[in-house]
């Protein structure tokens, strides 16, 4: 609840002696523009057309928060909260293959909050909100793609990012963590394996040719905990001793996962040569073959309905009773739901 309560009541304000930058334009131009950094010794950018690298000293005893507002020509705010502006920062990029996006400070920036909507605030309507709740000192993505390819993301320390998007017809509100990523990808053709082999000893085994399979593999080091959570707008009724406030955003789906550690597949054509296994292959026949594999500690998914229906059949809505349908695992018990930040 700590997250949910983050995420729809945490607001970003500009403090009497904090630096900042703010934009604001009218009619198509500038109307007003300040901008204060202390003690600000240095920057530079270099760019080409695969390349961008940039640096920036502003040294500051202690924390040094920043806050970033500009205006938008539809009446909307952009608003950027950060807690500390490290002293140093480097980003390098490269966009080509392989290629590399790296950010690297002197100290954690700490939070980050990010927000596009109206002001003081957006009600139902249209507005996103995006937490990084502490900002790495260091994160490298780099990648190589091909027919074989890979891609990997590491961090100084984890990540936890928290999530609102809303349009006035819907809702999403999302938080997860994870530190260090992997994603592999590859082509193998004329190579050999084994299948079927027999019980207890694990031989003898079908012989097949591989006559092409593709696979792919992510991975997740320590695991990836996280919560999504998607929601429709309509007309509601009063649950749990709230009033209804007549039409709001209602509950319709959602996912909790917890230590998700790897994710796997695969698929190709085999063709048998040595019939040695339980059950034996049929020598020389082309066989499909698929597989996919995901490795993770507990996860839930439900689905909440709005009741009503032909002869009331789904009586009151979900969230009054508390009681959505159990999708995964199926019709698994309200008291085995998961906690995935515990």
């Amino acid at each position: 609840m700590s997250r949910l309560d983050d995420i729809y009541t945490s607001t970003t304000s500009l403090a009497p002696s904090e630096d900042r930058v703010l934009y604001y334009p009218s009619g198509g131009s500038l109307k007003y523009l300040e901008v204060q950094l202390t003690n600000l010794q240095g920057g530079s950018f270099h760019s080409t057309a695969t390349t961008a690298s940039a640096s920036f000293t502003d040294p500051v005893v202690g924390d040094h928060p920043v806050f970033v507002g500009i205006g938008q020509q539809n009446g909307d705010f952009l608003t950027v909260g950060l807690e500390n502006l490290p002293d140093q920062i480097d980003f390098d990029a490269v966009a080509q293959n392989p290629g590399h996006v790296h950010f690297d400070s002197n100290e954690p920036a700490g939070r980050i909050a990010f927000y596009q909507g109206p002001l003081p605030s957006a009600g139902e309507g249209d507005a996103t909100k995006f937490i990084v709740v502490s900002l790495p000192s260091s994160m490298h993505l780099d990648w190589d793609f091909g027919v074989d390819g890979n891609a990997t993301f590491t961090a100084s320390s984890e990540v936890e990012i928290r999530l609102l998007r809303q349009d006035g017809g819907s809702r999403i509100v999302s938080a997860f963590n994870f530190k260090n990523l992997s994603l592999s990808y590859g082509i193998k053709t004329g190579e050999l394996s084994e299948r079927e082999c027999w019980p207890p000893l694990g031989e003898p085994c079908n012989e097949y040719v591989v006559v092409v399979e593709g696979s792919a593999n992510f991975s997740a080091s320590p695991g990836i905990n996280g919560m999504l959570l998607v929601y429709d707008h309509g007309s509601t009724e009063a649950a749990n001793g709230i009033p209804s406030p007549g039409s709001t955003y209602r509950p319709e789906l959602s996912f909790l996962l917890k230590n998700l550690t790897s994710i796997s597949a695969s698929a190709g054509i085999r063709v048998c040569y040595l019939p040695l296994g339980l059950p034996p292959c049929l020598v020389g026949a082309p066989l499909p073959h698929f597989g996919f594999s995901v490795k993770a500690d507990a996860a839930n998914l439900d689905f909440w309905d709005n009741g009503g229906g032909p002869f009331d059949v789904l009586g009151d809505p979900d969230y009054v009773t508390n009681d959505p349908w159990n999708l995964y695992p199926l019709l698994y018990s309200e008291s085995d739901r998961i906690d995935p930040f515990s």
